[in-house]
């Protein structure tokens, strides 16, 4: 696994805060001052609200430009709102990224209806202008462009919406909006309490729950590249709004890694946190204690076996992105109960039964194709095992920029939608 790169906050900041559904948001936002530093980027505040009511069919300046972009990039076409972007907001976002950034909102929906309602509003000095976009199966995107004293677009986000009017499933039921609440939660123990946050559906039964997890020095939205991109927030927050509780926390090594040793082993960066979420998630009120997923990328995914060994009872399947097939045991002799165990024939051979959903993206340089066929090779045979491969899916399930290093995560990003429905699909079954 890569190295995490965190960006800082200058004119414009690219960060990536997703919602779900088909999840996908991507957020790059003016700043007035000529810069703000020492500020992660992964600290942004999200967008400001535009709560202005919908203007009429001609509206402003501002709007007729801005169904007009919109139209246009839904269409392929990008230019002409490049074109109109700030000076700043240009030199950090080409018209390439742009269209990658949109197109993987759009990523699991189609059938473009047209515009569903188009709102505006002032806020401090900017002048915003929500267009919401209508799809088939009542499926809607936003985009929101934020305009400054030039009239430039200074910062533009791509988001899920609902749509005004309630639209049918493909069954014909009624499709319901699928929101949730946040609520803060503490992992593990003094002295290494970490902080967490648990999304759960707005819905009167328990909710199942998914525990992501991502690599040892991660924040709890997995933050990775220059463009603050956070793979686990995405996941989450699709899942929570299909009806699938989320929980993600920061990582021992990432919240008091200034008081921890180098040689740091599994049990003591991972296992043991790991372990005290699971039995925090069956003891949750707002959970289904029946219904316990565990979701992991990259590293701490290939050590799922370790921890499916010591909580089987509490768990009801594993979600494997992107791992690897590992088998290795690390022994402390002075303290026995921190040996930790891998093995990814565990599944095949002595827990044999546990659901597996095992996502592999095709142009993922870390965890390779011949790594994914390997899992196939292991689990010859076994039926409740399911595989998913992804075109164009990176390491972390998002549309490469076509690069074979760690320079694919420096652009706006983020997770598939298909990836996360498949997710909570599975989940559901």
């Amino acid at each position: 696994m890569k190295k995490r790169v965190f960006g800082f906050i200058f004119v414009v900041v690219f960060s990536v805060l997703t919602a779900a559904g088909c999840t996908e948001k991507k957020n790059i936002s003016p700043k007035k001052s000529a810069s703000v530093s020492g500020e992660s980027i992964q600290k942004q505040d999200d967008p400001p609200a535009a709560t202005g009511s919908a203007v009429s069919e001609n509206g402003s300046p501002f709007v007729q430009k801005s169904k007009k972009y919109a139209e246009q990039m839904v269409s392929g076409l990008f230019s002409a709102a490049w074109e109109d972007f700030s000076k700043d907001l240009a030199n950090q976002l080409s018209e390439e990224s742009l269209k990658v950034s949109f197109n993987s909102v759009l990523s699991g929906v189609s059938g473009y209806q047209g515009i569903d309602r188009v709102e505006e509003k002032e806020s401090d000095g900017y002048q915003m202008v929500d267009v919401v976009l209508a799809f088939e199966n009542h499926q809607g995107r936003s985009i929101r462009f934020v305009y400054d004293s030039e009239e430039h677009i200074a910062g533009i986000w791509f988001d899920t919406a609902v749509l005004d009017k309630k639209g049918t499933t493909n069954n014909g039921d009624t499709e319901q909006s699928g929101s949730y609440r946040e609520k803060d939660i503490t992992v593990g123990r003094e002295p290494y309490e970490l902080k967490g946050t648990l999304l759960i559906p707005q819905q009167k039964k328990k909710a199942p729950v998914v525990i992501l997890f991502s690599d040892d020095d991660c924040d709890m939205d997995g933050t990775i590249g220059t463009a603050g991109n956070t793979p686990l927030k995405d996941i989450a927050e699709g899942l929570a709004k299909q009806g699938i509780a989320a929980l993600r926390y920061h990582t021992r090594k990432y919240e008091h890694g200034n008081r921890l040793t180098d040689n740091l082993g599994i049990y003591d960066s991972f296992l043991q946190d790991a372990c005290y979420a699971v039995d925090q998630m069956y003891n949750e009120n707002d959970i289904d204690s029946g219904h316990i997923y565990l979701a992991a990328m990259g590293e701490n995914a290939s050590r799922m076996s370790a921890l499916v060994k010591r909580k089987k009872n509490r768990l009801s399947g594993v979600i494997l992105m992107g791992a690897k097939p590992m088998k290795m045991q690390e022994t402390f002799y002075a303290s026995p109960n921190k040996t930790v165990e891998m093995d990814a024939a565990y599944f095949m051979k002595e827990n044999s039964t546990i659901p597996l959903l095992v996502l592999q993206g095709k142009a993922d340089f870390e965890t390779t194709t011949e790594d994914y066929e390997q899992w196939k090779e292991i689990w010859k045979g076994r039926s409740h095992v399911t595989y998913r491969e992804y075109e164009r899916l990176n390491h972390y399930f998002m549309t490469t920029t076509g690069k074979s290093d760690a320079t694919d995560y420096n652009s706006p990003n983020n997770v598939s939608s298909q990836v996360i429905s498949e997710i909570a699909k599975w989940c559901r079954g």
